[in-house]
Formats: structure tokens, C-alpha cells, sequence
């Protein structure tokens, strides 16, 4: 979950557009929010593409004091459905750090592996508004058919992605 609203945030940053860069203190107080999984306003709405931007670029590095750093990429928005639900015509990328990351050969105790699959299937991700407004709901299933599938829609792209600056 925690993984899942941190891609959340990082994606949907790069689709709002900002008035001006967020400074130092709206994202400080952004990435204290999501480390202590409060619920969070966006950081502001209306301005350009380059604003947007470069308030994406510090959000992605903010975290890592907490998180470690970047070590990679995720996919989002990976199916049809899930672009055509948030009004956006192609994927998006989010970033995952080292401390969301497990050991190698970490095990991950699952009692029953169906209703974990079925579980995540049926997750909802919610798109609000900075007045509440719901945008947009949808299912787990909307990755590629399921969450795990863009594990391997994103494979083959990492050598081609490159980390927002």
C-alpha cells in the first residue's frame, strides 16, 4: 500500500500543472504527509508544463532522505481502460526507493496466494481533486489485467527510462 500511494503521488505530480515550482516547504511538508500516511492537499493548480515539472523533479528526491534512493522505475496507467479512466493517452513512469525494496531471497508469507491475486485485482485507486471531487476510480485490475503483469510490460523499457531531474 505504502508503495502503491507513493507511485500514486509521483504520478499524478506530473500530471498537474503548477502554478510555479512548489518551494522547499510545500514539498517538505508533501513528503511528511505521505511518510506518516496522512492524508495530504495537492500542492497547488493551474500554471505550465515547466512548473509541473520542475515541482516533479524535486518531489522524486525529496523522499529519499526517509525512503533511500531512487533505484528504478515503475509503470502506471499501463492498460487502456486505466488511460482512458484518467484521461491520459499513455503510460506513466513513478520511481521506487531502496528502503521499499526487500533482501534478496526475502519471503513474503502469503496464507493464501488466490485471495492475495484476488485481493489485488480488486484494489481501488482513487484520482480526487484538491476539493475532494472524486476523478476517477479504478480497479487493480486495470494494470495490464492485473498488478503483476506490468512487471513485465516494464522490463524490457528500463535500459530506455531515465529519472526525473
Amino acid at each position: 500500500m505504502f508503495c502503491v500511494s507513493l507511485l500514486a503521488a509521483l504520478i499524478f505530480s506530473a500530471g498537474v500543472a503548477f502554478v510555479e515550482c512548489a518551494n522547499d516547504d510545500e514539498i517538505a511538508g508533501f513528503v511528511a504527509d505521505y511518510i506518516s500516511n496522512t492524508p495530504t492537499m495537492a500542492l497547488s493548480r493551474g500554471g505550465t508544463m515547466e512548473d509541473a515539472l520542475c515541482t516533479q523533479a524535486k518531489l522524486v528526491r525529496a523522499p529519499e532522505a526517509h525512503m533511500g534512493p531512487v533505484i528504478g522505475y515503475k509503470a502506471g496507467l499501463t492498460s487502456k481502460p486505466a488511460q482512458e479512466r484518467f484521461k491520459v493517452s499513455e503510460r506513466v513512469q513513478g520511481v521506487p526507493y531502496k528502503n521499499m525494496m526487500l533482501q534478496d531471497g526475502a519471503a513474503i508469507p502469503v496464507a493464501d496466494a488466490v485471495a492475495m491475486s484476488d485481493m489485488l485485482a480488486q484494489m481501488q485507486v482513487t484520482l480526487a481533486e484538491v476539493d475532494g471531487e472524486t476523478l476517477a476510480q479504478v480497479p487493480g485490475k486495470s494494470v495490464l489485467g492485473h498488478p503483476a503483469n506490468s512487471i513485465l510490460w516494464l522490463s524490457p523499457k528500463a535500459s530506455s527510462l531515465h529519472p526525473a531531474t
